[in-house]
């Protein structure tokens, strides 16, 4: 579609590995989290536990789609995954950047 911008290998290698580290820890982060929001009573009571059981839901998503997906771009030094999810991945993917964004500006202003 466009012009392909060429990086160095040692630096798209790089890149794939700490998406790779990041996806696994934030996935494991998350889920940990959420599973301590929805046991804990005490604590579901107070409004900003929405905010940030929506961020760890948002951030979950992201690390078990986005990161894994631009991990193996990364890897590749291509897009491999086919044309329809080339198109359907930056909704996605901003989606979710929009989503943790607003879910950190509630928690902000509740404050």
């Amino acid at each position: 579609m466009g012009e392909n911008i060429i990086y160095p290998h040692a630096a798209t290698l790089f890149a794939a590995i700490c998406a790779s580290i990041f996806a696994i820890i934030g996935t494991f982060g998350n889920l940990i989290t959420i599973i301590a929001l929805l046991k804990c009573p005490k604590i579901r009571v107070h409004a900003t536990t929405a905010f940030i059981l929506s961020l760890s839901v948002s951030d979950l998503l992201f690390c078990l789609f986005s990161l894994p997906l631009t991990a193996v771009r990364f890897y590749e030094e291509k897009w491999t995954f086919g044309e329809p999810l080339c198109k359907i991945f930056p909704v996605i993917f901003y989606g979710n950047v929009a989503v943790s964004l607003l879910s950190m500006v509630g928690i902000t202003l509740n404050r």
